[in-house]
């Protein structure tokens, strides 16, 4: 799996190792729904109020992490989030294909390692404009719970 910091934190396929202290500080599964239900409202209002746009990534329920989607989000709801991989494989798309190359060299890494959001969320003029403009990122990263 994969960790990317857009369109919010999270893990490809939503799998994830953690430890105990970690998941027992976020907030409980039964209650985080509802808290991202209204954090999902006060961002929809903040944008109507244009206190900040969605030009880099335009929101939808997944995104903002309301109702059933808000499980996607709970892992990384925390500030102590601390994300890491451990198999560099560099094209997705061809996962089964690297595999057997790939998957032989485990290196442990900070995450993240292949780019800012999962392919196709970004078109590639948007990701670079991502990775260069420190501005950009840190407007973005307003959107991300915690």
């Amino acid at each position: 799996t994969e960790f990317y910091p857009l369109p919010f934190l999270h893990f490809t396929g939503n799998m994830f190792s953690a430890s105990c202290g970690y998941v027992n500080n976020l907030l409980p599964p039964s209650t985080f729904e509802q808290t991202m239900n209204d954090i999902a409202g006060d961002a929809l209002l903040a944008q109507l109020q244009e206190i900040y746009t969605t030009k880099l990534i335009r929101f939808n329920p997944r995104i903002l992490g309301s109702y059933q989607h808000s499980i996607e989000h709970w892992i990384g709801a925390h500030p102590d989030l601390k994300p890491c991989d451990v198999a560099p494989i560099m094209n997705v798309e061809k996962f089964d294909e690297a595999i057997p190359n790939q998957m032989k060299h485990y290196s442990r890494s900070s995450a993240p390692r292949r780019g800012s959001a999962p392919p196709g969320y970004l078109a590639d003029d948007s990701e670079l404009k991502f990775r260069l403009k420190r501005n950009i990122a840190l407007r973005e990263y307003y959107y991300l719970a915690g």
